[in-house]
């Protein structure tokens, strides 16, 4: 609203300097008689100015409705209930503002449906954008006295206008869209109406969308811009300001390839509220197969939103939150493991997986070979063979016993050493020297052993190779 006034000269100051942003004014038509007929605006000053014309003192004031109050300061939020009602939403929002509300002309009980994010608008706008979804616009009660609105067009009946003189124009391609143009009257009237009210002229049901009034000479007269109902269906708003944003936030829940999280712009985020993102593998192959690592619950992750639609959001990565552990100093060392100590280190030259920090794990080096470590059992299993090789030596150690295992064949070495199969060949090529003693026996009882040892193969069962070997140890005792 613009005001313009004449005012003495003795105040000319005084009312620039008793004006503040919480002063409200009220503008009132009034009849003949003096009585009240209808308030015609209420709101906010915004501006005021004291201009001097050849003597003569003019105030000039601006005024915006209390609406606007919606409309100063940019927010950031998330709403992931999908099952939220748009007007428990619309609710929520103006819970803000004292003495608030809205008429609900277009949600019809309807529900989000989907992830919805207020980012970096301004209450008003982001009300504005909800109700572009249903085609609709928001229309401010210029006339309360506190923040009140309609969502969409109400059903009043319509009234007939007949005047002369009027104003038809087109506006070709207003929302950027390939269809048709819009074609708006333009009239001036001494009636009064409201943004949204239906009027049938030159026998056409139209609405009004746009409302100027004017004070001039003692007159209060209206333009309004007038408009087919049917081309009154706006085009969905869009938020371009989110477009590419990345929102931090943490996982309360993951489930197969999907997280839930609560956003750090929220604070408050319930489970059962929360919806769920897909997690963005790091590989992905014929859309099946890949890797399969997701976050763990409590883990800081970033929500990408690709475009402006905020409903096809992803988390795309995990945030590490701590920078100083050992394993950061050196960026040619890579990790890659779990809460749990299970890890795989690629280094310059080693490769190691680890279950069991400094207990459990295989180590791959480029010159100091494999080395396999474990505080339990070591299992090799096949179907078919395992196959051992060594150009040199083949070393097996055990501190309390060695087993050999082959179907009915056996060789036990715990201290002493047991053989048993079917048949048991032993032979020796180079016997090894020994510590004489002093009797000069040993040494010859363990040739003679050996040579008996020789003279049974392929002739006796194996236990009674052993018993005998075990009858000629003795014996040299």
């Amino acid at each position: 609203m613009l005001l313009t006034a004449i005012v003495p000269e003795e105040k000319k100051e005084s009312c620039v300097d008793m004006a503040s942003a919480t002063d409200t004014i009220e503008i009132r038509e009034l009849s003949d008689e003096g009585d009240v007929i209808r308030t015609l605006f209420h709101g906010i000053i915004s501006d005021i100015a004291v201009k001097a014309v050849r003597g003569v003192y003019h105030l000039e004031m601006e005024a915006v409705s209390h609406s606007y109050r919606l409309d100063v300061k940019p927010k950031t939020r998330s709403f992931q209930n999908h099952k939220m009602r748009y007007e428990e939403l619309v609710q929520q929002i103006l819970s803000d503002y004292a003495g608030s509300d809205f008429i609900d002309l277009t949600f019809n009980h309807a529900s989000l449906d989907q992830f919805t994010v207020q980012y970096q608008e301004t209450d008003w706008q982001f009300l504005k954008r909800m109700a572009s979804r249903f085609g609709t616009v928001l229309i401010p009660e210029a006339t309360a006295d506190c923040p009140k609105l309609w969502v969409g067009l109400s059903e009043s009946k319509s009234d007939s206008l007949d005047i002369s003189n009027y104003q038809v124009f087109r506006s070709l391609n207003p929302y950027g869209q390939e269809e048709e143009g819009v074609t708006r009257y333009s009239i001036v009237t001494k009636r009064y109406y409201q943004l949204g009210d239906r009027i049938l002229f030159k026998n056409k049901p139209l609405i009004v969308t746009g409302a100027t009034s004017l004070l001039d000479g003692g007159m209060l007269t209206h333009e309004y811009i007038l408009q087919a109902e049917v081309d009154s269906h706006w085009q969905p708003i869009c938020n371009e300001s989110i477009r590419g944003a990345s929102l931090e936030g943490k996982v309360i829940d993951a489930a197969q390839d999907k997280v839930k999280l609560h956003l750090n712009i929220d604070d408050v985020q319930t489970q059962e509220d929360a919806c769920w993102f897909p997690y963005s593998s790091p590989y992905v192959t014929g859309g099946k197969t890949g890797l399969y690592c997701m976050p763990q619950i409590g883990d800081s992750v970033q929500l990408y939103v690709p475009n402006h639609r905020e409903e096809e959001s992803f988390v795309r990565s995990s945030l590490r939150q701590e920078g100083n552990s050992p394993k950061l100093e050196q960026p040619n060392e890579k990790y890659w493991g779990n809460p749990s100590g299970k890890e795989i280190k690629f280094s310059g030259n080693e490769l190691r997986m680890t279950a069991q920090e400094e207990h459990v794990f295989v180590k791959l080096h480029e010159s100091e070979g494999i080395e396999l470590h474990s505080q339990d059992a070591i299992i090799l299993h096949a179907d078919k063979d395992i196959a051992l090789e060594a150009d040199k030596r083949f070393d097996i150690r055990a501190k309390e016993a060695v087993y050999l295992l082959s179907g009915a064949s056996s060789m036990v070495l715990d201290g002493d050493t047991d053989i048993k199969g079917g048949h048991v060949t032993v032979q020796g090529f180079t016997k090894s020297p020994v510590p004489s003693s002093p009797a000069g026996k040993e040494s010859t009882q363990s040739g003679k052993v050996f040579t008996k040892a020789r003279l049974f193969r392929n002739q006796l069962p194996v236990e009674d190779v052993v018993e005998k070997l075990k009858l000629s140890m003795k014996s040299r005792q």
